[in-house]
């Protein structure tokens, strides 16, 4: 009976999704795989502000996509802003709102989360869930991305991901 009940845990515990909870210096995320860093990149702001973002994603075998990125500027970021970027993200992808909410981040920091519908250029439909927030002077977007007909969604990985941002 000892040696079922042993075999039993095992199975268990290799039914349960493996994820990767990773702190990447400015944040932690958890995914179900360790997103791939970018060099940062220098940019302008449409106020003539400078400003640095780093990319880290993953696309997975099924095309579904995690990405975070970290934007540092030289001015204290805002709730303002970040309602600016999650519309700017959307106008980007010519996408659709589908909703949106204020909510915080596991670490506490203020957020907005925005699920969004989006073509692709054979119109094909996607799907974003986009999570910003701030601390300081750098803001923070999360994305997680799938087309709409891919079956093959693990979305416990999804809502792991967006229940365990935290920003360090």
């Amino acid at each position: 009976m000892k040696k079922i009940a042993t075999a039993l845990m095992f199975l268990m515990l290799a039914l349960v999704p493996a994820f990767a909870q990773t702190n990447y210096g400015k944040f932690t995320a958890t995914t179900p795989v360790v997103l791939k860093a970018e060099a940062p990149v220098s940019h302008t702001t449409i106020e003539g502000q400078p400003y640095t973002a780093t990319l880290y994603s993953v696309t997975l075998p099924n095309t579904d996509v995690y990405m975070a990125m970290t934007s540092v500027y030289p001015f204290a970021v805002s709730q303002q802003n970040i309602e600016q970027d999650a519309a700017a993200f959307t106008k980007g992808l010519n996408g659709t709102v589908i909703k949106q909410a204020n909510i915080s981040v596991a670490s506490g920091e203020p957020a907005v989360v925005t699920s969004i519908s989006a073509k692709d250029a054979n119109g094909r439909e996607l799907r974003f869930l986009l999570v910003v927030t701030y601390k300081g002077n750098a803001a923070y977007q999360f994305v997680f991305g799938s087309y709409l007909d891919t079956t093959t969604t693990d979305m416990t990985a999804v809502h792991t991901f967006i229940t365990t941002l935290r920003i360090n």
